[in-house]
């Protein structure tokens, strides 16, 4: 987590991301991004990918049942993220986004 001395977090928006077999944007850009966490709740393998659509095998590969991409100041990405799961095996991914 970033220093909330150096790096105030003042707004966080937790939500849900639906991932299919088709890539799809799952968080917008955001130049005031401070942290993000990203869970996998599906039971099969999602792969994100940063500012590209997302490809089966390429990417970051979020395991099944919790799989989790973690951001903070010392990793930080402010442009938009794409996922993308194997076909036939849509759900959510769970999102928590920290501001300033």
């Amino acid at each position: 987590m970033p220093d909330p001395r150096l790096f105030p977090i003042t707004v966080v928006n937790d939500y849900a991301a639906q991932v299919t077999d088709v890539s799809a944007q799952i968080i917008a850009a955001n130049d005031v991004r401070r942290d993000l966490e990203i869970v996998n709740d599906l039971d099969t393998v999602v792969y994100v990918s940063r500012s590209d659509p997302a490809i089966v095998g390429e990417g970051i590969r979020l395991n099944p049942n919790g799989g989790s991409y973690s951001m903070d100041m010392q990793n930080m990405y402010l442009g938009a993220f794409y996922a993308i799961c194997n076909q036939g095996e849509d759900g959510s991914l769970a999102i928590s986004e920290g501001m300033v």
